[in-house]
């Protein structure tokens, strides 16, 4: 995914992209994306939840209106959800 995509007018008004992951092994890759982010001027949309527990998560994943996730044997754990308004 290419956060510098969601710099376009059109995705600023209805896009909130939020990443969900463990950051127990990532906290490297983890800060670089938050680097991004910022360097990016993407705050305001862009969102980490970590370590989310069962309930955080279903609520979470219930809001959202497109989802990737990474597969099982990849060691990112870092799923990406975006909310469409």
């Amino acid at each position: 995914m290419n956060l510098r995509t969601f710099r376009k007018p059109e995705y600023r008004s209805k896009t909130k992209l939020i990443l969900i992951g463990n950051d127990e092994k990532n906290r490297d890759y983890i800060e670089q994306l938050k680097n991004l982010v910022e360097e990016l001027n993407l705050n305001d949309l862009v969102q980490f939840k970590f370590n989310l527990n069962s309930e955080e998560l279903k609520t979470t994943l219930q809001q959202a209106t497109t989802g990737l996730h990474t597969t099982e044997n990849d060691d990112f754990k870092i799923g990406s959800f975006c909310q469409f308004e």
